[in-house]
């Protein structure tokens, strides 16, 4: 059972975390809390490091806030360094 109801693939790329490759999927869904229906746009990045997979997650609840929170999601996914491969 997904925590969505209806869950759509908005968007899905192949991209590169500090030379390593990973998957982008952004996807968006609505769930039920305690009678509610809430709408969540949700984004992972799934980075393949050596024999791991290392997965990051970000949801957006207010979609008004959109843009600045993708800006933020962005600058924290592009900050990460893996140091081994600069030994």
């Amino acid at each position: 059972m997904s925590l969505l109801s209806s869950p759509n693939i908005l968007s899905k790329n192949i991209i590169t975390i500090d030379n390593y490759p990973a998957l982008e999927l952004k996807i968006n869904g609505t769930y039920e809390r305690m009678g509610k229906n809430i709408s969540n746009t949700m984004k992972f990045w799934y980075l393949f490091y050596e024999d791991k997979i290392i997965v990051l997650q970000a949801s957006i609840y207010d979609q008004s806030e959109s843009r600045a929170l993708e800006k933020i999601y962005f600058l924290i996914t592009n900050s990460i360094i893996l140091p081994d491969q600069y030994n």
